[in-house]
Protein backbone atom coordinates (compact mmCIF):
# COMPACT_ATOMS: atom_id res chain seq x y z
CA UNK A 1 0.00 0.00 0.00
CA UNK A 2 1.74 3.61 -0.98
CA UNK A 3 1.61 6.66 0.70
CA UNK A 4 -0.25 9.85 -0.02
CA UNK A 5 2.62 11.68 -1.33
CA UNK A 6 0.55 14.88 -0.73
CA UNK A 7 -0.02 14.31 3.23
CA UNK A 8 3.53 13.18 3.87
CA UNK A 9 4.80 16.69 2.44
CA UNK A 10 2.42 18.52 4.43
CA UNK A 11 3.10 16.69 7.51
CA UNK A 12 6.82 17.12 6.93
CA UNK A 13 6.08 21.01 6.87
CA UNK A 14 3.85 20.67 10.69
CA UNK A 15 6.64 19.09 12.14
CA UNK A 16 9.25 21.37 10.93
CA UNK A 17 6.90 24.41 12.23
CA UNK A 18 6.63 22.56 15.67
CA UNK A 19 9.93 22.10 15.76
CA UNK A 20 10.86 26.01 15.34
CA UNK A 21 8.20 26.92 17.74
CA UNK A 22 9.52 24.98 20.51
CA UNK A 23 12.60 26.56 20.17
CA UNK A 24 11.29 30.05 19.98
CA UNK A 25 9.46 28.79 23.52
CA UNK A 26 12.65 27.60 24.79
CA UNK A 27 14.87 30.76 23.86
CA UNK A 28 11.62 33.01 25.06
CA UNK A 29 11.69 31.66 28.59
CA UNK A 30 15.09 31.11 28.79
CA UNK A 31 15.98 34.73 28.41
CA UNK A 32 12.75 35.54 30.58
CA UNK A 33 14.83 33.20 33.19
CA UNK A 34 18.11 34.99 32.93
CA UNK A 35 16.78 38.41 33.20
CA UNK A 36 14.66 37.64 36.35
CA UNK A 37 17.81 35.77 37.99
CA UNK A 38 19.85 39.18 36.55
CA UNK A 39 17.36 40.64 38.76
CA UNK A 40 17.60 39.11 41.52
CA UNK A 41 19.56 40.61 44.65
CA UNK A 42 17.27 43.32 46.08
CA UNK A 43 17.83 42.84 49.39
CA UNK A 44 15.48 44.93 51.99
CA UNK A 45 15.26 45.19 55.85
CA UNK A 46 12.68 46.36 58.26
CA UNK A 47 13.94 47.48 61.84
CA UNK A 48 12.03 49.50 64.25
CA UNK A 49 11.64 49.10 68.34
CA UNK A 50 10.32 46.51 69.74
CA UNK A 51 7.66 47.76 71.75
CA UNK A 52 5.82 51.15 71.83
CA UNK A 53 3.00 53.28 73.84
CA UNK A 54 -0.58 53.89 72.84
CA UNK A 55 -0.01 57.10 71.18
CA UNK A 56 3.68 57.64 70.83
CA UNK A 57 4.69 58.42 67.52
CA UNK A 58 7.72 55.92 66.21
CA UNK A 59 9.23 54.97 62.96
CA UNK A 60 9.92 51.50 61.05
CA UNK A 61 12.68 51.66 58.47
CA UNK A 62 12.71 50.35 55.31
CA UNK A 63 16.19 49.57 53.73
CA UNK A 64 16.79 48.50 50.29
CA UNK A 65 20.01 47.34 47.93
CA UNK A 66 20.01 46.30 44.60
CA UNK A 67 22.43 43.49 44.14
CA UNK A 68 21.38 42.36 41.05
CA UNK A 69 23.17 42.97 37.60
CA UNK A 70 19.97 45.39 36.21
CA UNK A 71 18.12 48.33 36.60
CA UNK A 72 14.82 47.26 38.76
CA UNK A 73 12.26 49.25 37.19
CA UNK A 74 9.40 51.30 38.90
CA UNK A 75 9.65 49.82 41.72
CA UNK A 76 6.99 50.97 44.31
CA UNK A 77 6.79 50.65 48.49
CA UNK A 78 3.91 48.85 50.25
CA UNK A 79 3.45 48.89 54.00
CA UNK A 80 0.26 46.64 55.42
CA UNK A 81 -0.82 47.65 58.73
CA UNK A 82 -2.51 45.92 61.30
CA UNK A 83 -5.92 47.10 63.20
CA UNK A 84 -5.08 49.97 65.54
CA UNK A 85 -1.97 51.71 63.47
CA UNK A 86 -2.06 54.28 61.91
CA UNK A 87 0.51 56.40 59.40
CA UNK A 88 0.53 59.71 60.83
CA UNK A 89 -1.29 62.15 58.91
CA UNK A 90 -3.76 59.64 57.43
CA UNK A 91 -6.70 58.42 57.76
CA UNK A 92 -7.62 55.78 60.73
CA UNK A 93 -9.10 53.57 58.18
CA UNK A 94 -6.38 53.32 55.74
CA UNK A 95 -4.60 50.20 56.02
CA UNK A 96 -2.28 50.05 52.98
CA UNK A 97 0.23 52.68 52.57
CA UNK A 98 2.35 53.15 49.17
CA UNK A 99 5.38 55.28 47.81
CA UNK A 100 6.89 55.25 44.08
CA UNK A 101 10.52 54.64 44.31
CA UNK A 102 11.13 55.12 40.50
CA UNK A 103 14.58 53.31 38.89
CA UNK A 104 16.44 51.08 41.08
CA UNK A 105 20.26 51.45 40.01
CA UNK A 106 22.30 48.55 40.31
CA UNK A 107 23.83 48.48 43.36
CA UNK A 108 21.84 51.45 44.59
CA UNK A 109 21.52 51.53 48.18
CA UNK A 110 17.95 53.63 49.82
CA UNK A 111 16.28 53.65 53.22
CA UNK A 112 12.78 54.49 53.51
CA UNK A 113 11.56 56.52 57.16
CA UNK A 114 7.70 55.97 57.91
CA UNK A 115 6.62 57.82 60.80
CA UNK A 116 3.62 55.70 62.51
CA UNK A 117 1.53 55.38 65.82
CA UNK A 118 -0.97 52.36 67.72
CA UNK A 119 -4.32 54.29 68.53
CA UNK A 120 -6.03 51.08 70.44
CA UNK A 121 -5.06 47.37 71.45
CA UNK A 122 -2.63 47.59 74.25
CA UNK A 123 -0.80 44.42 75.77
CA UNK A 124 -1.27 43.17 71.82
CA UNK A 125 1.32 42.36 69.09
CA UNK A 126 0.74 43.79 65.86
CA UNK A 127 2.65 42.95 62.41
CA UNK A 128 3.76 45.44 59.63
CA UNK A 129 4.29 43.90 56.16
CA UNK A 130 6.21 45.79 53.46
CA UNK A 131 6.50 45.43 50.11
CA UNK A 132 8.92 46.43 47.21
CA UNK A 133 7.30 45.35 43.51
CA UNK A 134 9.07 46.19 40.30
CA UNK A 135 10.27 45.33 36.82
CA UNK A 136 13.05 44.30 35.46
CA UNK A 137 14.64 46.06 32.32
CA UNK A 138 13.86 44.15 28.73
CA UNK A 139 10.68 41.85 30.64
CA UNK A 140 8.03 44.28 29.48
CA UNK A 141 5.35 43.91 32.27
CA UNK A 142 6.25 41.19 34.44
CA UNK A 143 7.39 42.31 37.71
CA UNK A 144 8.44 40.83 40.63
CA UNK A 145 7.98 41.49 44.41
CA UNK A 146 9.96 41.60 48.06
CA UNK A 147 8.72 41.26 51.08
CA UNK A 148 9.06 41.71 54.59
CA UNK A 149 7.50 41.18 58.39
CA UNK A 150 8.13 42.87 61.42
CA UNK A 151 5.84 42.53 64.62
CA UNK A 152 5.37 45.09 67.55
CA UNK A 153 4.52 44.52 71.22
CA UNK A 154 1.91 47.67 72.22
CA UNK A 155 2.23 48.34 75.81
CA UNK A 156 -0.39 50.68 77.36
CA UNK A 157 -0.80 54.80 76.42
CA UNK A 158 2.06 57.15 76.96
CA UNK A 159 -0.35 58.94 79.02
CA UNK A 160 -2.26 57.33 81.77
CA UNK A 161 -5.60 58.16 82.18
CA UNK A 162 -7.53 57.82 85.25
CA UNK A 163 -11.31 58.33 87.06
CA UNK A 164 -12.79 58.62 90.35
CA UNK A 165 -16.48 59.14 90.68
CA UNK A 166 -18.08 58.36 93.77
CA UNK A 167 -19.87 54.95 94.06
CA UNK A 168 -23.01 56.92 94.78
CA UNK A 169 -24.93 60.00 95.48
CA UNK A 170 -28.20 61.39 95.82
CA UNK A 171 -30.41 62.71 93.56
CA UNK A 172 -29.65 66.65 93.75
CA UNK A 173 -26.59 66.50 95.54
CA UNK A 174 -23.11 68.39 94.18
CA UNK A 175 -20.56 66.07 93.79
CA UNK A 176 -16.82 65.67 92.41
CA UNK A 177 -15.11 63.99 90.19
CA UNK A 178 -11.55 63.49 89.61
CA UNK A 179 -9.96 62.80 86.34
CA UNK A 180 -6.35 62.54 86.98
CA UNK A 181 -3.60 61.86 83.95
CA UNK A 182 0.25 61.08 83.65
CA UNK A 183 2.83 61.02 81.07
CA UNK A 184 4.57 57.75 81.01
CA UNK A 185 6.47 57.50 78.54
CA UNK A 186 9.46 59.06 76.89
CA UNK A 187 7.66 61.57 74.34
CA UNK A 188 6.95 65.60 74.92
CA UNK A 189 3.59 65.84 73.77
CA UNK A 190 1.72 68.59 72.62
CA UNK A 191 -2.24 69.44 71.36
CA UNK A 192 -3.30 66.72 73.97
CA UNK A 193 -7.04 67.04 74.70
CA UNK A 194 -9.51 65.62 76.96
CA UNK A 195 -13.27 65.61 76.63
CA UNK A 196 -15.34 64.34 79.52
CA UNK A 197 -19.10 63.47 78.26
CA UNK A 198 -21.60 63.57 80.91
CA UNK A 199 -24.87 62.03 81.08
CA UNK A 200 -27.86 64.35 79.95
CA UNK A 201 -28.78 64.78 83.79
CA UNK A 202 -25.99 66.03 84.93
CA UNK A 203 -25.89 69.72 85.86
CA UNK A 204 -22.31 71.37 85.17
CA UNK A 205 -21.54 73.94 87.74
CA UNK A 206 -17.59 73.90 87.73
CA UNK A 207 -14.34 72.85 87.51
CA UNK A 208 -10.43 73.06 88.48
CA UNK A 209 -8.93 74.07 85.80
CA UNK A 210 -11.49 75.94 84.03
CA UNK A 211 -12.44 73.91 80.50
CA UNK A 212 -11.40 75.80 77.55
CA UNK A 213 -15.02 76.89 75.53
CA UNK A 214 -17.08 73.95 76.54
CA UNK A 215 -17.58 72.60 79.42
CA UNK A 216 -16.46 69.69 79.20
CA UNK A 217 -13.21 70.06 77.02
CA UNK A 218 -9.21 70.60 78.72
CA UNK A 219 -6.13 71.89 76.50
CA UNK A 220 -3.18 69.74 78.16
CA UNK A 221 -1.06 71.69 75.75
CA UNK A 222 2.97 70.73 76.71
CA UNK A 223 3.31 67.40 78.54
CA UNK A 224 7.15 66.55 79.30
CA UNK A 225 7.86 62.99 80.21
CA UNK A 226 7.08 62.05 83.74
CA UNK A 227 4.05 65.08 83.81
CA UNK A 228 0.65 64.72 85.88
CA UNK A 229 -2.39 66.73 86.35
CA UNK A 230 -5.79 66.51 88.01
CA UNK A 231 -8.92 67.86 86.85
CA UNK A 232 -11.73 67.90 89.18
CA UNK A 233 -15.76 68.67 87.68
CA UNK A 234 -18.43 69.26 90.17
CA UNK A 235 -22.04 69.28 89.49
CA UNK A 236 -25.57 67.63 89.83
CA UNK A 237 -27.61 64.56 89.18
CA UNK A 238 -31.05 64.30 89.02
CA UNK A 239 -32.09 60.40 88.85
CA UNK A 240 -34.16 57.99 89.90
CA UNK A 241 -32.77 55.78 93.11
CA UNK A 242 -30.66 52.87 91.87
CA UNK A 243 -30.50 54.31 88.19
CA UNK A 244 -27.11 54.32 86.76
CA UNK A 245 -25.00 56.96 85.14
CA UNK A 246 -22.14 57.13 83.36
CA UNK A 247 -19.63 59.36 82.48
CA UNK A 248 -16.78 58.72 79.38
CA UNK A 249 -13.34 60.67 79.20
CA UNK A 250 -11.77 60.47 76.11
CA UNK A 251 -7.85 61.78 75.67
CA UNK A 252 -6.80 62.71 71.65
CA UNK A 253 -3.50 63.89 70.07
CA UNK A 254 -3.03 66.51 67.50
CA UNK A 255 -0.54 65.05 64.46
CA UNK A 256 0.15 66.07 61.41
CA UNK A 257 -3.34 68.46 61.30
CA UNK A 258 -5.27 64.94 62.10
CA UNK A 259 -6.51 64.01 65.77
CA UNK A 260 -5.96 60.75 67.38
CA UNK A 261 -7.60 58.98 70.62
CA UNK A 262 -4.97 57.95 72.32
CA UNK A 263 -6.59 56.83 76.07
CA UNK A 264 -9.98 56.46 77.39
CA UNK A 265 -11.95 56.03 80.44
CA UNK A 266 -14.80 55.37 81.88
CA UNK A 267 -16.76 55.78 85.58
CA UNK A 268 -20.06 55.00 86.44
CA UNK A 269 -22.15 56.19 89.64
CA UNK A 270 -25.52 55.29 91.23
CA UNK A 271 -27.90 57.33 92.66
CA UNK A 272 -28.54 56.49 96.10
CA UNK A 273 -32.09 55.84 97.88
CA UNK A 274 -33.22 59.49 98.80
CA UNK A 275 -33.84 60.89 102.41
CA UNK A 276 -37.42 61.84 100.91
CA UNK A 277 -38.42 58.77 98.69
CA UNK A 278 -41.68 58.39 96.10
CA UNK A 279 -42.89 55.77 93.62
CA UNK A 280 -45.57 55.16 91.18
CA UNK A 281 -48.24 51.52 91.33
CA UNK A 282 -50.59 51.55 88.33
CA UNK A 283 -53.43 49.20 89.02
CA UNK A 284 -51.56 46.91 91.77
CA UNK A 285 -49.59 45.38 89.66
CA UNK A 286 -46.25 45.44 88.45
CA UNK A 287 -45.27 45.65 84.51
CA UNK A 288 -48.88 46.15 83.77
CA UNK A 289 -49.29 46.32 80.04
CA UNK A 290 -52.29 48.71 79.19
CA UNK A 291 -55.46 48.39 76.71
CA UNK A 292 -57.29 50.74 74.58
CA UNK A 293 -60.04 51.97 76.26
CA UNK A 294 -58.84 50.60 79.98
CA UNK A 295 -58.79 52.35 83.28
CA UNK A 296 -55.81 53.69 84.70
CA UNK A 297 -55.80 53.88 88.50
CA UNK A 298 -52.39 55.80 89.67
CA UNK A 299 -51.36 55.66 93.10
CA UNK A 300 -48.33 58.37 94.00
CA UNK A 301 -46.57 56.88 97.44
CA UNK A 302 -44.25 59.39 99.18
CA UNK A 303 -42.17 58.66 102.78
CA UNK A 304 -39.85 61.51 104.48
CA UNK A 305 -36.23 58.95 105.83
CA UNK A 306 -34.07 61.69 106.12
CA UNK A 307 -34.77 61.62 109.75
CA UNK A 308 -35.96 65.70 109.99
CA UNK A 309 -38.72 67.18 109.49
CA UNK A 310 -39.20 68.68 105.50
CA UNK A 311 -41.59 71.65 105.18
CA UNK A 312 -43.82 72.32 102.61
CA UNK A 313 -43.43 69.75 100.24
CA UNK A 314 -44.59 69.77 96.45
CA UNK A 315 -45.51 66.42 94.97
CA UNK A 316 -45.97 66.42 90.92
CA UNK A 317 -46.81 63.97 87.99
CA UNK A 318 -46.12 64.97 84.28
CA UNK A 319 -48.12 62.16 82.03
CA UNK A 320 -46.64 61.83 78.64
CA UNK A 321 -48.13 59.19 75.76
CA UNK A 322 -50.60 59.78 73.04
CA UNK A 323 -52.97 57.47 74.37
CA UNK A 324 -54.11 59.62 77.68
CA UNK A 325 -57.75 60.76 77.39
CA UNK A 326 -56.94 63.68 79.51
CA UNK A 327 -60.92 64.15 79.40
CA UNK A 328 -61.10 61.12 81.89
CA UNK A 329 -58.72 62.11 84.31
CA UNK A 330 -60.57 62.35 88.02
CA UNK A 331 -58.45 63.81 90.62
CA UNK A 332 -57.95 66.46 93.23
CA UNK A 333 -55.01 68.06 92.03
CA UNK A 334 -54.04 70.94 90.20
CA UNK A 335 -53.77 69.63 86.58
CA UNK A 336 -52.47 71.87 83.92
CA UNK A 337 -53.26 71.01 80.24
CA UNK A 338 -50.43 72.48 78.98
CA UNK A 339 -47.96 70.19 80.55
CA UNK A 340 -50.39 67.73 81.35
CA UNK A 341 -48.91 68.13 84.70
CA UNK A 342 -50.83 66.94 88.30
CA UNK A 343 -49.68 69.26 91.29
CA UNK A 344 -50.35 68.53 94.98
CA UNK A 345 -49.24 70.69 98.18
CA UNK A 346 -50.67 72.11 100.97
CA UNK A 347 -53.70 73.65 99.26
CA UNK A 348 -55.13 70.02 98.80
CA UNK A 349 -53.37 67.86 100.34
CA UNK A 350 -52.82 69.36 104.03
CA UNK A 351 -50.28 66.76 105.31
CA UNK A 352 -47.29 68.15 103.07
CA UNK A 353 -47.19 71.37 104.54
CA UNK A 354 -45.05 69.09 107.07
CA UNK A 355 -43.82 65.86 106.75
CA UNK A 356 -42.53 64.94 109.97
CA UNK A 357 -39.35 62.25 109.82
CA UNK A 358 -40.88 58.80 108.98
CA UNK A 359 -44.03 60.16 107.55
CA UNK A 360 -45.83 58.40 104.65
CA UNK A 361 -48.89 59.59 102.20
CA UNK A 362 -49.78 58.89 98.81
CA UNK A 363 -52.33 60.48 95.96
CA UNK A 364 -54.36 58.62 93.71
CA UNK A 365 -55.79 59.65 90.31
CA UNK A 366 -57.33 57.96 87.68
CA UNK A 367 -57.17 58.49 83.85
CA UNK A 368 -58.34 56.29 80.76
CA UNK A 369 -56.90 55.45 77.94
CA UNK A 370 -57.66 56.07 74.45
CA UNK A 371 -59.87 54.03 72.33
CA UNK A 372 -58.22 54.05 69.16
CA UNK A 373 -54.63 54.18 68.04
CA UNK A 374 -53.81 57.45 66.60
CA UNK A 375 -51.93 55.89 63.19
CA UNK A 376 -51.22 58.13 60.23
CA UNK A 377 -47.95 56.92 59.46
CA UNK A 378 -46.09 53.37 58.74
CA UNK A 379 -43.75 54.48 61.79
CA UNK A 380 -46.66 55.02 64.40
CA UNK A 381 -45.95 52.11 66.69
CA UNK A 382 -44.97 50.64 70.56
CA UNK A 383 -47.02 53.04 72.00
CA UNK A 384 -46.04 54.22 75.74
CA UNK A 385 -47.75 55.89 78.91
CA UNK A 386 -44.93 57.56 81.13
CA UNK A 387 -45.64 58.81 84.56
CA UNK A 388 -42.50 61.25 85.82
CA UNK A 389 -43.18 61.72 89.64
CA UNK A 390 -41.41 64.33 91.68
CA UNK A 391 -41.38 65.20 94.99
CA UNK A 392 -38.98 68.04 96.67
CA UNK A 393 -39.20 70.42 99.84
CA UNK A 394 -36.85 73.60 100.48
CA UNK A 395 -35.64 72.01 103.84
CA UNK A 396 -32.39 70.71 103.52
CA UNK A 397 -31.10 68.00 106.14
CA UNK A 398 -27.85 69.13 107.65
CA UNK A 399 -25.76 66.01 105.95
CA UNK A 400 -26.66 67.28 102.49
CA UNK A 401 -25.26 69.70 100.02
CA UNK A 402 -28.06 70.77 97.98
CA UNK A 403 -30.51 73.16 97.08
CA UNK A 404 -33.30 71.60 98.38
CA UNK A 405 -34.60 67.91 99.21
CA UNK A 406 -35.68 65.96 95.66
CA UNK A 407 -37.00 62.65 95.37
CA UNK A 408 -37.75 61.25 92.00
CA UNK A 409 -39.64 58.45 90.15
CA UNK A 410 -40.84 57.01 86.70
CA UNK A 411 -43.56 54.67 85.54
CA UNK A 412 -43.04 53.89 82.01
CA UNK A 413 -46.01 51.28 80.87
CA UNK A 414 -46.44 49.62 77.24
CA UNK A 415 -49.69 49.70 75.34
CA UNK A 416 -50.73 46.54 73.57
CA UNK A 417 -51.37 46.14 70.29
CA UNK A 418 -54.83 44.95 68.35
CA UNK A 419 -55.01 42.25 65.86
CA UNK A 420 -58.51 42.70 63.88
CA UNK A 421 -59.96 40.08 61.19
CA UNK A 422 -62.72 40.50 59.29
CA UNK A 423 -65.28 38.08 57.50
CA UNK A 424 -67.02 38.44 54.38
CA UNK A 425 -68.97 36.15 52.03
CA UNK A 426 -70.07 36.55 48.72
CA UNK A 427 -71.89 34.75 46.22
CA UNK A 428 -70.85 37.01 42.84
CA UNK A 429 -67.52 37.82 43.08
CA UNK A 430 -65.55 37.85 39.88
CA UNK A 431 -63.05 40.76 41.56
CA UNK A 432 -61.68 37.43 43.45
CA UNK A 433 -61.15 35.46 40.14
CA UNK A 434 -63.06 32.47 41.86
CA UNK A 435 -66.35 31.40 39.86
CA UNK A 436 -69.05 30.49 42.31
CA UNK A 437 -72.13 28.21 40.57
CA UNK A 438 -74.89 27.16 42.06
CA UNK A 439 -78.59 28.05 42.32
CA UNK A 440 -79.78 31.91 43.87
CA UNK A 441 -81.74 32.09 45.91
CA UNK A 442 -80.52 28.74 47.94
CA UNK A 443 -82.03 25.58 47.25
CA UNK A 444 -82.79 22.60 49.22
CA UNK A 445 -80.54 19.79 48.43
CA UNK A 446 -78.76 21.80 45.75
CA UNK A 447 -75.29 23.12 46.03
CA UNK A 448 -74.33 26.87 45.86
CA UNK A 449 -70.82 28.01 46.11
CA UNK A 450 -69.22 31.03 48.00
CA UNK A 451 -66.38 33.16 48.47
CA UNK A 452 -64.72 33.55 51.51
CA UNK A 453 -61.97 36.53 52.51
CA UNK A 454 -60.55 36.66 55.64
CA UNK A 455 -59.09 40.47 55.85
CA UNK A 456 -56.33 41.42 58.68
CA UNK A 457 -55.75 44.49 60.02
CA UNK A 458 -52.66 45.15 62.48
CA UNK A 459 -52.80 48.13 64.23
CA UNK A 460 -49.55 49.50 66.35
CA UNK A 461 -46.90 46.37 67.45
CA UNK A 462 -45.28 43.81 65.15
CA UNK A 463 -46.75 40.40 66.11
CA UNK A 464 -45.63 36.80 64.95
CA UNK A 465 -47.45 33.44 65.19
CA UNK A 466 -50.46 34.41 63.72
CA UNK A 467 -53.25 31.80 63.57
CA UNK A 468 -56.83 32.27 62.09
CA UNK A 469 -59.06 29.68 63.08
CA UNK A 470 -63.04 28.91 61.88
CA UNK A 471 -65.32 25.47 61.55
CA UNK A 472 -67.31 24.95 58.80
CA UNK A 473 -71.07 24.76 59.47
CA UNK A 474 -73.17 21.56 58.76
CA UNK A 475 -73.73 20.94 54.97
CA UNK A 476 -70.94 22.82 53.95
CA UNK A 477 -67.45 21.66 52.05
CA UNK A 478 -63.90 22.68 50.83
CA UNK A 479 -63.72 23.15 46.98
CA UNK A 480 -59.69 23.66 47.88
CA UNK A 481 -59.90 26.96 45.60
CA UNK A 482 -57.72 28.99 47.81
CA UNK A 483 -55.53 31.77 47.34
CA UNK A 484 -53.58 35.41 49.67
CA UNK A 485 -51.38 38.21 49.00
CA UNK A 486 -48.87 36.60 51.55
CA UNK A 487 -46.62 33.70 51.29
CA UNK A 488 -48.98 31.53 53.36
CA UNK A 489 -52.69 30.51 52.67
CA UNK A 490 -55.48 29.15 54.88
CA UNK A 491 -55.30 24.98 55.17
CA UNK A 492 -58.71 22.78 55.54
CA UNK A 493 -58.93 19.78 57.95
CA UNK A 494 -61.82 17.54 56.16
CA UNK A 495 -62.15 15.49 59.46
CA UNK A 496 -62.76 18.48 61.64
CA UNK A 497 -64.07 20.60 59.11
CA UNK A 498 -61.78 23.51 60.70
CA UNK A 499 -59.89 26.06 58.49
CA UNK A 500 -56.66 27.26 60.05
CA UNK A 501 -54.14 29.91 58.34
CA UNK A 502 -50.85 30.19 60.12
CA UNK A 503 -48.38 33.59 59.38
CA UNK A 504 -45.31 33.76 60.88
CA UNK A 505 -44.94 37.80 61.15
CA UNK A 506 -47.20 40.90 60.37
CA UNK A 507 -45.83 44.37 60.79
CA UNK A 508 -47.56 47.23 63.10
CA UNK A 509 -49.79 49.30 60.78
CA UNK A 510 -50.36 46.56 58.28
CA UNK A 511 -53.70 46.90 56.99
CA UNK A 512 -54.30 50.48 58.69
CA UNK A 513 -51.64 52.10 56.45
CA UNK A 514 -52.08 50.22 52.72
CA UNK A 515 -53.88 47.19 52.15
CA UNK A 516 -54.56 44.51 55.15
CA UNK A 517 -53.86 40.58 54.56
CA UNK A 518 -55.82 38.73 52.57
CA UNK A 519 -57.08 35.21 52.13
CA UNK A 520 -59.50 33.80 49.79
CA UNK A 521 -60.88 30.61 49.29
CA UNK A 522 -64.39 29.04 48.07
CA UNK A 523 -66.79 26.93 50.22
CA UNK A 524 -70.07 25.06 48.77
CA UNK A 525 -72.95 24.72 50.84
CA UNK A 526 -75.80 22.64 50.53
CA UNK A 527 -78.99 23.31 52.29
CA UNK A 528 -81.24 20.52 53.69
CA UNK A 529 -85.21 20.40 53.47
CA UNK A 530 -84.87 21.83 57.59
CA UNK A 531 -83.43 24.86 56.58
CA UNK A 532 -86.03 26.07 53.96
CA UNK A 533 -87.14 29.14 55.01
CA UNK A 534 -84.40 30.32 56.74
CA UNK A 535 -80.55 31.88 56.16
CA UNK A 536 -78.24 28.70 56.14
CA UNK A 537 -75.65 28.99 58.22
CA UNK A 538 -72.20 29.19 56.25
CA UNK A 539 -68.99 29.54 58.30
CA UNK A 540 -68.78 29.64 62.04
CA UNK A 541 -67.17 32.63 64.31
CA UNK A 542 -63.28 33.01 63.57
CA UNK A 543 -61.11 33.78 65.97
CA UNK A 544 -57.48 35.12 65.24
CA UNK A 545 -54.48 35.13 68.00
CA UNK A 546 -50.86 35.91 67.73
CA UNK A 547 -47.89 37.29 69.98
CA UNK A 548 -47.19 41.18 70.25
CA UNK A 549 -43.50 41.48 69.78
CA UNK A 550 -43.44 45.03 71.71
CA UNK A 551 -45.86 44.42 74.71
CA UNK A 552 -44.52 40.19 74.71
CA UNK A 553 -48.44 39.62 75.29
CA UNK A 554 -50.88 37.69 73.61
CA UNK A 555 -53.33 38.82 71.46
CA UNK A 556 -56.76 37.71 70.03
CA UNK A 557 -59.97 38.80 68.51
CA UNK A 558 -62.82 37.24 66.77
CA UNK A 559 -65.24 37.70 63.58
CA UNK A 560 -68.90 36.87 63.83
CA UNK A 561 -70.22 33.86 62.08
CA UNK A 562 -71.90 34.34 58.34
CA UNK A 563 -75.01 32.89 56.78
CA UNK A 564 -76.39 33.46 53.46
CA UNK A 565 -77.92 36.29 54.39
CA UNK A 566 -74.45 38.01 52.83
CA UNK A 567 -74.09 41.09 54.35
CA UNK A 568 -71.37 42.24 52.49
CA UNK A 569 -72.45 41.32 49.15
CA UNK A 570 -74.04 44.31 47.70
CA UNK A 571 -74.73 42.51 44.48
CA UNK A 572 -77.26 40.29 45.92
CA UNK A 573 -80.76 41.26 47.75
CA UNK A 574 -80.44 39.89 51.30
CA UNK A 575 -83.45 38.58 51.22
CA UNK A 576 -83.12 36.41 48.79
CA UNK A 577 -80.78 34.23 51.13
CA UNK A 578 -83.44 32.35 52.50
CA UNK A 579 -83.63 28.91 51.40
CA UNK A 580 -86.11 27.64 49.24
CA UNK A 581 -87.55 24.46 48.06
Amino acid sequence: MSSNPFFAKWTRRFFWLAIAALIITLIGSGFFIFQYLQSRGLTMEVTGPAEVNIGVPFELIVDFNNQSKSVLKNARLSLSLPDGAVMLGASENQRIYGEDLGDIGVGSLARKSLRLVIIRDENTLKRFTAYISHGASGIGQARFEERRDFDLRVKESGVSLDMTPPDQVLSGEKFDIKISYRNISLENFSGLELQLDYPASFAFESANPKPAGANNVWELKNLAPDSAGDIIISGRLIGQEKSVFNFNAKLTMNVAGRRYLMNQKSGSLAVAPSPLGISVSLNEQENYVAQLGGQLVYVVSYQNNSGVGLADAVMKVKLTGELFDFNTLQSNANFNSTTNTLTWNASNMPELRVLSAGDTGLATFQIRVKDQFPIKRLGDKNYHLKAEAVIDSPTVPYYLSAGKTTGLAELDVKVAGLIKIETKVYFRDAASGLLNRGPWPPRVNQPTQYTVHWLISNYATDVRNVEVRAFLESGVSWTAQVKSNNGSSPVYNDRTQEIVWLINEIPATKGIVGQPLEAVFQIEAMPNIAQAGNYQPLIKETSITAFDKFSETRLQNQAVGVSSFLPDDLTVSQAKGIVGQ
